[in-house]
């Protein structure tokens, strides 16, 4: 729901929809290709069990994540990391359960929520401290990056808010190029492709963004339509006019 656009730019199969890959040399092509192809998992540190429902939501968000080309994927449930929406969890035990998935599949990134946890959810404001207590301590020292938490009124900007984002762009940098370890491209979104950028350094301190284009919000919904035990009212509202739907700005934390 808040990370789809993300998603979608790392798990999309450009082949034959770049136009630069064309200009590419076959071993350039296949090189680019195998960077491209990078795995991406998902860790889920509770199984949404506030109404009791905690494996039908599993369920619910194994099939979503598959929309979205997640294959490998895992909701945790630990008795001290349980869905409240009252409560905090301690970091001292995100980073425990955290540490062996990160282990055990050479995990190198980490994406999750800021300080603010987009929705000001408890649970997700949680996560950023253990990640960062993990990343301090583990001897893999992967790297941190956290989805940036917008004001109200830009959070509902919907498809607008992705025109303003693109429109903000003034070039593009390394620092993309590491995170995905493929060359950047600056690709027209809207009638095409996803893209992936890096914003001028005044663009909100930003280091990565990722943009989606009217085909892949589209994927997204489908995606979402798959935990049909969270969509009520206020959720469908969500979906329409959020414009974590379409954008997501992260900043590394070093």
């Amino acid at each position: 729901m808040f990370f789809a656009p993300t998603v979608l730019a790392l798990t999309q199969d450009y082949n034959g929809r770049l136009q630069k890959e064309k200009e590419d040399s076959a071993e350039e092509a296949t090189e680019a290709r195998s960077r491209r192809d990078l795995p991406l998992f998902s860790l889920c540190m509770s199984t949404g069990n506030a109404d009791g429902l905690g494996e039908t939501r599993r369920d619910e968000l194994k099939k979503s994540l598959q929309i979205l080309g997640i294959t490998k994927s895992w909701a945790v449930d630990h008795p001290k990391l349980q869905d409240n929406f009252t409560a905090t969890w301690d970091p001292a035990v995100i980073a425990e359960v955290l540490e062996p998935y990160i282990v055990d599949n050479n995990i190198t990134i980490i994406l999750t929520f800021d300080n603010g946890g987009v929705s000001g959810h408890p649970n997700h404001i949680s996560l950023p401290l253990g990640v960062k207590q993990l990343v301090k301590t583990t001897s893999s020292h992967p790297r941190l990056y956290t989805l940036v938490t917008v004001p109200l009124l830009p959070k509902y900007s919907s498809i607008f808010g992705s025109i303003l984002t693109a429109l903000r762009v003034r070039r593009l940098s390394s620092s993309l190029r590491h995170f995905l370890q493929i060359q950047a491209r600056f690709i027209f979104w809207l009638f095409g492709f996803t893209y992936t950028f890096d914003p001028s350094p005044q663009f909100s301190g930003a280091s990565v963004v990722f943009v989606s284009n009217v085909a892949s919000f589209q994927q997204a919904l489908r995606a979402m339509r798959e935990h049909w035990s969270q969509l009520v009212w206020f959720r469908w509202l969500y979906v329409t006019f959020s414009r974590y739907m379409w954008v997501n700005e992260w900043l590394e934390l070093v």
